[in-house]
């Protein structure tokens, strides 16, 4: 699974950071698996970058989500571009 971490800043979504399959986070100086940390680091972890974002969202703490990724299997045809 392939996830994104997105900041929703008042001008928009930012992803800030990807996390592949075998991602390591570091939450609280260790390093964790990504899939493998409990609700109370995920919050911790997710703080982390809503506190680094603060400045940038005109003095007010941002909204951080982790949004898994996927994408649909594309061929080409004549119309271009379309979903198998």
């Amino acid at each position: 699974m392939v996830c994104d971490v997105v900041v929703e800043l008042w001008t928009g979504a930012l992803v800030v950071r990807r996390l592949g399959p075998a991602a390591e986070v570091d939450v609280g100086g260790q390093r964790v698996p990504f899939d493998d940390l409990s609700p109370e680091q995920l919050a911790s972890y997710l703080d982390e970058f809503a506190v680094a974002f603060v400045p940038a969202n005109d003095g007010v703490m941002p909204r951080v989500r982790v949004m898994e990724r996927f994408g649909l299997p594309t061929g080409f045809g004549a119309a271009g571009s379309v979903p198998r």
